[in-house]
């Protein structure tokens, strides 16, 4: 016969099981950058890098200043008393050894300066007595007759030096030297025992009195 009518719907059944995750989708666009953030702190400094190559050598500086060298070297052998108490008197010297830009005559106290310049001096008197006691000498120098500062140096010998016995004197100073100018030493007592005279031993040449000159500017 013919077929019979739908009967009605029956109800739902259990829900199945889900299924598998299905594949990726396309990715979407990219947002807008978003603000920046706070700064971090300072990192700690790295390591030196290695020493880069050397530079060219620079050029060569302006040529300096030049002058003359002068110098002197002049000495005495002679004895030489003390004129009188606290007086000073020029020291004479008898040998030029050395004399380059100076001019002296031997036996003459003065000693010239033939160029301008600054002069380092080292002069120096082998003192002597001729009586027992307690003596005080001096010495200083002088460049065109004026003192100069720092040169002048004092010496006390002791009550128990020998007749005879002597002490060495020495000073050292710098001075500006003008040229046709003469530089003296000059030597003074308390008393009017001894002077200077040769001292040492071994020597083929003992001196009284030295003077030293060298120019340095």
């Amino acid at each position: 016969g013919e077929v019979g009518a739908t009967g009605p719907t029956g109800a739902q059944g259990i829900q199945g099981d889900i299924g598998p995750t299905g594949p990726q989708g396309l990715q979407g666009e990219i947002g807008p950058t978003g603000a920046q953030g706070i700064q971090g702190d300072v990192g700690a400094t790295g390591p030196t890098g290695p020493q880069g190559i050397q530079g060219d050598m620079g050029p060569t500086g302006p040529t300096g200043a030049t002058y003359a060298n002068n110098y002197a070297y002049i000495y005495d052998t002679t004895t030489q008393n003390f004129a009188g108490k606290n007086t000073y008197q020029a020291v004479t010297f008898n040998s030029n050894e050395v004399l380059n830009g100076w001019t002296h005559k031997t036996s003459q106290a003065a000693i010239t300066c033939n160029q301008s310049g600054v002069y380092l001096a080292i002069a120096k008197c082998q003192m002597t007595m001729d009586s027992r006691g307690s003596q005080t000498v001096s010495m200083r120098a002088k460049f065109n007759n004026i003192e100069i500062p720092g040169s002048q140096c004092n010496t006390t010998t002791k009550s128990s030096l020998n007749s005879g016995e002597s002490t060495t004197m020495t000073s050292q100073f710098l001075f500006n030297g003008v040229s046709g100018q003469n530089l003296t030493v000059e030597i003074s007592s308390n008393s009017t025992d001894g002077g200077i005279a040769p001292a040492g031993a071994g020597s083929a040449t003992n001196t009284s009195a030295s003077l030293t000159i060298i120019r340095i500017n």
